[in-house]
């Protein structure tokens, strides 16, 4: 009798459910592993440790725990140039200071700014109705003395109140130079006879380049005249001392001339003045309006301003300076900015490498500019930049320090 093949005998049926129960166990165990793999994958990672020597260490490893953090983001492209050194200026009346990419700082109410040469104190101008003080700041303090006080030598009298204009230091800090009105010009009363105000009051309206120490407080007494302005011409003004050598003074003379248009104005020129004997030497055409000196840091340059005969245009001229000057240098000039806008104030970087300098920009107001200067037989400056950060700006001195 043939068996039923619908119904298979026992033993065939155990041997079949053995099979599938032993397939499923080997898919539960591979599922296993795949999920021990997977957990095993989130773990911390060993590096090898590089070795001192440059080679790698068998058997060192440095254990990175934690999750691996996320890289910053790169900074945005700076919107404004970089100003090596801290750049000083004015703006409403206002002492601020520029550093590297940083927002202005202000420093003090005043104007005609100059700096220390160790950088740690800052010379300026205190505006008032009827005089002009000297003052002096501490820029880390942030405290300002007083080392001129011009107030009114008669309280009645307006007149009596004098003025102190553009100071500068000397190269070894101890003294600082500036315009003042007192004792002014030769023929103030004192020198001469007949004043019609008592002494000493009368015929100060020229400024006298005058040399006074930084311990002050300065005065007619501890203060020093060194230069001898033309009567009512308008003064010497803008004292430059060479840097590095303490001989040589370079200083705007103002005098009547008559201009090339026939008019007759008083017009400034650059001299140069021996401090050791007291003999000066003029530097530039007394008719081209030559003023702002300012040296390179090395005291080999000297750069200025030259206004045009309508005063409607200035430029920025670099010549070399052999002592005790000359005017055949004036002849070898080398044009920095040209003058088809205002320009102005131009001032070294510390470590002779850059120049800045005030230019009318396309809006029509006087803008901060920043150039690489080039030195040597042929000078010149690199495209120019403006400093935005600013903005509009005074037409006033610009100071610069490491």
């Amino acid at each position: 009798m043939n068996p039923d093949p619908t119904h298979p005998p026992s033993s065939a049926r155990f041997l079949a459910g053995l099979w599938t129960t032993v397939k499923l166990l080997v898919v539960v165990v591979i599922c296993v592993l795949i999920a021990i793999l997977m957990m095993s994958s989130t773990q911390a990672t060993e590096t090898p440790a590089r070795a001192t020597n440059g080679s790698i260490t068998p058997g060192s490893a440095i254990k990175i725990t934690g999750a691996i953090p996320t890289p910053p983001a790169t900074p945005a492209a700076p919107q404004d140039v970089l100003i090596p050194g801290k750049l000083i200026y004015v703006k409403g009346g206002t002492i601020y200071m520029l550093h590297q990419y940083d927002l202005p700082v202000p420093l003090a109410v005043g104007r005609e700014p100059s700096v220390s040469p160790d950088g740690t104190h800052l010379a300026y101008v205190a505006f008032t109705k009827n005089y002009q003080d000297l003052m002096v700041l501490n820029i880390q303090q942030r405290t300002s003395t007083k080392l001129l006080d011009n107030n009114l030598a008669d309280p009645q009298n307006a007149g009596t109140g004098m003025t102190a204009a553009q100071p500068t230091w000397a190269d070894d800090g101890k003294s600082i130079f500036f315009s003042w009105s007192y004792p002014g010009s030769p023929y103030y009363c004192g020198l001469t006879s007949g004043c019609a105000l008592p002494a000493p009051w009368a015929e100060r309206t020229d400024l006298t380049v005058t040399r006074c120490p930084v311990t002050g407080p300065c005065s007619i007494a501890t203060a020093r005249s060194l230069t001898q302005p033309y009567f009512e011409s308008g003064g010497d003004y803008e004292p430059a001392p060479r840097l590095a050598d303490p001989r040589y003074l370079v200083y705007a003379k103002w005098q009547y001339q008559q201009a090339r248009d026939n008019t007759s104005r008083s017009l400034p020129r650059l001299q140069a003045l021996d401090l050791t004997n007291n003999t000066e030497v003029a530097l530039t055409d007394p008719l081209d309006n030559v003023s702002e000196p300012v040296w390179s840091p090395n005291g080999r340059y000297l750069a200025f301003v030259k206004t045009s005969g309508d005063l409607q245009s200035s430029s920025i001229w670099i010549m070399a300076f052999h002592p005790p000057g000359r005017i055949a240098d004036y002849t070898h000039a080398h044009l920095l900015v040209s003058g088809t806008q205002l320009a102005g104030h131009p001032v070294f970087s510390p470590d002779g490498k850059y120049l800045a300098y005030l230019q009318q920009a396309a809006d029509g107001h006087l803008h901060i500019f920043i150039a690489r200067i080039h030195l040597g037989p042929n000078p010149h400056i690199d495209a120019p930049q403006m400093v935005k950060r600013p903005d509009i700006v005074d037409g006033d001195h610009l100071a610069w320090t490491q």
